[in-house]
């Protein structure tokens, strides 16, 4: 259709522009999509990387936990193993360990915390009286 005139001009500007329009709704559409397909694949990249990716954070614990499953594993589960085995495993492990570490920190603080309480209340259980002498409990009479 020719352009005669300024009012035909608007009009198919007006017309061209809700074309463009309904070309990006289509577009998100279609990256949504893509994106709803890719979630299984980020899920598994996510898992399978805690296996062979460190974490960030390097301080004693986590030195702590890289020392007792290297030599949990090395000593113990893979005695017999080759050499491969020996050294591939506890770094897939101590990996793993690691960032699970990571991951739940506030909950294994916490649940040390309450064994330490429970720990420091058995000791310091006050007797039904109300006085305790601690100078003398360990003395047999």
């Amino acid at each position: 259709m020719p352009i005669k005139s300024i009012a035909d001009l608007k009009r198919e500007r007006r017309r061209l522009k809700a074309e463009i329009a309904e070309h990006e709704l289509i577009l998100k559409e279609d990256v949504a999509g893509f994106k709803d397909s890719l979630k299984p694949l980020n899920a598994v990249s996510k898992v399978v990387s805690k296996f062979f990716v460190a974490g960030d954070d390097r301080n004693v614990t986590n030195k702590w936990v890289d020392a007792a499953v290297t030599f949990a594993l090395r000593n113990v589960v893979l005695s017999r193993a080759g050499w491969v085995t020996k050294l591939v495993v506890p770094m897939i492990a101590r990996n793993y360990a690691n960032n699970k570490l990571q991951e739940n920190k506030a909950d294994i603080v916490d649940t040390l915390r309450g064994w330490l309480h429970k720990l420091q209340d058995k000791r310091n259980k006050v007797p039904a009286n109300g006085y305790y002498d601690r100078t003398t409990a360990d003395i047999d009479l």
